[in-house]
């Protein structure tokens, strides 16, 4: 392999003895455990991983809808306590078990 180390100037990289045999084997390898995990034939593991990697990501967004209607219940809750204040509205509580990442996150009120 080449690597540039500055302009002009290349380093050559070689796995050499056992060290190339082991990378060579483990190079090798891979696609087939890849394509064993994935239950498919290693030409068609990058579709099958798509395929899961869609699958897992449409399971996270539809568990996140119960999360996101129950903070937004909370939100609308909070927001029925506030009281005047200096020509706007306060809202002065303590709420435990939601942080601010988990509130970023909200999809869109549909």
């Amino acid at each position: 392999m080449f690597a540039s180390i500055g302009s002009n100037l290349r380093r050559v990289e070689a796995l050499t003895g056992h060290g190339a045999l082991t990378h060579h084997d483990t190079e090798r390898r891979l696609p087939s455990e890849l394509a064993a995990l994935l239950g498919t034939r290693p030409a068609d593991t990058p579709g099958a991983l798509r395929k899961h990697l869609e699958a897992l990501t449409t399971a996270q967004t539809e568990l996140g809808h119960p999360r996101a209607a129950e903070l937004r219940a909370q939100a609308a809750r909070l927001a029925g306590t506030a009281r005047p204040a200096d020509g706007g509205q306060l809202v002065a509580q303590q709420v435990t078990g939601i942080t601010p990442p988990s509130c970023g996150s909200l999809p869109p009120t549909p």
